[in-house]
Formats: C-alpha cells, structure tokens, sequence
C-alpha cells in the first residue's frame, strides 16, 4: 500500500448491521457486527483503482460462517467471481485490499450513486478520484461523474455520451476523439484539455472552463 493516495479521495457507506434496509446478510453475521458502517475507500493509479474496504468492528468475534459471508457480500456487490482476500486486520476493524480496472471503479461509482446497489446496503458515494486513469476506449456512456477528478486521465476515443461531467476536474485530460454527444459538462475544468475531433453535439458547456483547450 505504499503508493496509495489518500483515503479522501473516494469513500462508499454501506450499512450491514441490524438497522440496514434490505441487506442480504444472515442474522448471525449482523448480530456479530459491531457497528453498521462499511467504508469503501477507492485509491486510483494509471490503469486499476484500489478498494480498501473498512469495517469497525472486531473481525475476531466473527464465526467462520460470519467471515465467509461477509467475503461473499462485497465479492458480489464488486461483481467478482472470487471471494474477496482479507489482506490484513486491525484492532477494531477490517482491511480489505482489492484493484480493480478504473473503468470498473468508474462502474461501481455509478451504480452506488444512480442507488443500484441500495439492496445490499451500499448507500452513498462520496468523488471518486482517477488522476492519470487509463480509460482509452472506455464505454462510459450515462455514467454519472459529478465533480470527479480526472486529471490528465487519457479518455482517447471513450464514449461519454450523455454522461454527467459537471463540476468534474478534467484538466489536461486526453479526449482526442471522445464522444460526448450530449455530455454534461456544465462547470467543468477543461483547462489545457486535449478535445481535438471530439464530439461535442448537443453538450452542455455553459460555465465550462475552455481555456487554453485544445479545440
């Protein structure tokens, strides 16, 4: 974890405890939880983003079962086919270290905030910060992107159609050829943005920052 940013930059909460609505948890493993907040903490590089997922609690009084199922859970609210591998536990809490490619972290984002994942428990999203992100060629069509930091990503040819970038920081981002047929990009930072042969037709540009993009 030595080359993580920091933990503010993204967090989903999840609730699993005894007061969550509709979570899909046995009652044994939420009368062993000691609190009902999850905290994912999305961590990004060039080509994957990092999910540490923190739960206070104590992991020790957890039955077997309990562990099990609580792997089972966040694998299927991530969409893995593997159970998640606990890397490390704290006093108090739980460490769970996964990487994912940033195009799938972007997918995870907007399904928490679009409430697709509600059902498991999973209720807020906080920005979700991609700075350098490899998404070249990205299908990213709707995704909801209010306020993210993609700085300097590489968005070449990705399709952003009718996606929502507003208030998102995309400074000396790459979107040579992108598509944004009718992307918000209302308040977006596209200062020193790479738009050459973009498609801008019927985007929402007012209040975007345009200087010195390259158009």
């Amino acid at each position: 974890m030595s080359n993580a940013q920091s933990p503010s930059q993204s967090k989903i909460e999840a609730k699993i405890g005894d007061n969550a609505t509709n979570v899909s948890i046995g009652k044994d493993i939420a009368q062993n939880i000691q609190t009902d907040t999850v905290n994912f903490y999305l961590y990004s590089n060039t080509e994957t983003a990092k999910i540490i997922i923190r739960i206070e609690g104590d992991y020790n009084a957890f039955s077997l079962k309990d562990r099990e199922t609580l792997s089972r859970i966040i694998s299927e609210a991530l969409s893995m086919e593997e159970p998640v591998k606990i890397f490390r536990v704290d006093p108090g809490s739980i460490l769970v270290t996964l990487e994912l490619p940033s195009n799938k972290a972007i997918e995870l984002y907007t399904m928490v905030t679009n409430g697709l994942l509600a059902k498991d428990g999973i209720i807020r999203v906080e920005k979700i910060s991609l700075v350098r992100a490899d998404l070249r060629g990205a299908d990213l069509r709707g995704a909801d992107l209010r306020g993210a930091d993609l700085r300097r990503a590489d968005l070449r040819r990705a399709d952003l159609s009718d996606s929502n970038l507003s208030g998102a920081n995309l400074q000396g981002t790459n979107l040579i050829e992108a598509n944004l047929l009718r992307a918000d990009l209302n308040r977006t930072d596209l200062y020193r943005a790479s738009l050459f042969l973009a498609n801008l037709s019927g985007a929402n540009l007012s209040g975007a920052d345009l200087r010195r993009a390259d158009l």
